[in-house]
């Protein structure tokens, strides 16, 4: 089977990392059969790069600046292979990485959902941070259905396995389109938030049949201006996405129990992050939205805030 991908690209301003990500898809073992560049209205000249790079497979598409889903939403809307292979323009796919995505579609029967290992990276270097080493203990154990050289086939209870723990990211992530196209695409009402790709691995991973890669083929560029670098905002984001989708109904009954369970988990502990890093206001705010029971475990902590508010 030849596996045929079009790579998606969004960018806003990012035309040197831009360079490196569209360098990174060219030079796939295992060739895109086209590239969507979908340009979130930067004041770059990214069409004179594409113009410079000179590689008809690349797609030049131009918009209003929306927003990183919006962008993701159109780019796709705009691509035409079996298979869609997400990028971000500030990351970096290693030569073997849609070969080895390839190559898990190919290993098992009706994959339609890829998430590939990788290593963060800065200015400096790589820093160490291997994403599937930072699984909770057992948590391969729990969720594996079959193994193939390196490849983990995730069981039926997927959707579990991303709500403890997302093992990629958005330029770790391939899927089919018929899948994309059956959970209804991206989700435009998840807006500007942080976490968006968490909602959409989630939608796919309850009726997706999921592959992990074990080896690391992507490098996730941190910096300054990634929308994941203020962890407070990326936390609440966290939250709301997740409500998002029980508020919409969009996981299955069996689940909604540890769902709850685990929004009031992550409620408690973004509350406590607010106290640690000191933003009282910010706890002021949040405890008036914490359900009865959590107000109640957490009553003395707010007598702590005020008392300390008001030294």
């Amino acid at each position: 089977m030849n596996t045929t991908f079009s790579v998606i690209i969004p960018t806003f301003n990012q035309i040197d990392w831009l360079r490196e990500a569209i360098n990174s898809a060219l030079g796939q073992s295992h060739q895109p059969v086209e590239i969507i560049v979908q340009d979130d209205g930067s004041v770059d000249d990214i069409q004179g790069l594409i113009e410079e790079i000179g590689d008809a497979r690349i797609k030049y598409f131009k918009q209003e600046n929306q927003g990183l889903v919006a962008t993701r939403f159109n780019a796709i809307q705009n691509s035409s292979s079996d298979w869609l292979a997400l990028l971000d323009s500030d990351d970096i796919w290693l030569p073997d990485h849609l070969k080895r995505v390839s190559s898990a579609i190919e290993s098992f029967d009706n994959v339609n959902f890829v998430v590939s290992n990788f290593v963060d990276f800065d200015d400096k270097g790589l820093t160490g941070y291997e994403r599937h080493q930072a699984a909770p203990a057992g948590y391969w154990e729990r969720y594996l259905e079959s193994e193939s050289k390196d490849l983990y086939l995730m069981n039926e209870h997927c959707y579990l396995a991303f709500l403890e723990f997302q093992p990629g990211y958005a330029s770790a992530m391939a899927f089919s389109r018929k899948a994309y196209d059956e959970i209804g695409g991206m989700d435009l009402r998840v807006g500007r938030r942080q976490s968006e790709d968490a909602h959409f691995a989630r939608r796919l991973a309850i009726y997706g049949r999921v592959v992990c890669d074990k080896k690391v083929t992507v490098n996730i560029r941190k910096h300054g201006s990634n929308m994941s670098s203020n962890a407070l905002k990326n936390y609440l984001h966290r939250i709301e996405i997740l409500e998002m989708l029980v508020d919409n109904e969009q996981i299955p009954s069996r689940y909604m129990e540890k769902t709850k369970n685990a929004l009031s988990e992550w409620k408690k502990d973004y509350f406590d992050r607010c106290f640690a890093s000191k933003e009282y206001e910010l706890c002021s705010t949040y405890f008036t939205s914490l359900p009865k029971g959590n107000k109640f475990e957490l009553s003395s902590l707010m007598k702590k805030i005020y008392s300390d508010m008001a030294k």
